[in-house]
């Protein structure tokens, strides 16, 4: 990873735009992890161990769904207004 290009490093920072069956894919992860988070709320006591819990659960989440950003999708050049 040290020898990685610059270029391919920076490509992570980009939007990648994603085709239809890649946002599908995103739609069903963010409903796992939806239903995952209405059970935890609804079982754990509230604490500050519970907003750990989901702060890390949103952080997984967020990082599911970059891996099928950068993974599955078409970086855009820096600048690039996506509407």
């Amino acid at each position: 990873m040290a020898d990685m290009p610059l270029e391919q490093r920076l490509r992570d920072f980009q939007y990648h735009q994603v085709d239809m069956k890649t946002a599908q894919k995103m739609a069903l992860i963010r409903e796992a992890y939806y239903r995952l988070a209405t059970l935890l709320c609804l079982e754990l006591p509230d604490s500050r161990e519970r907003s750990l819990v989901l702060t890390h659960l949103e952080e997984s989440s967020m990082r599911a769904i970059q891996c099928l950003a950068v993974s599955e999708g078409t970086p855009l050049p820096i600048g690039k207004v996506v509407v």
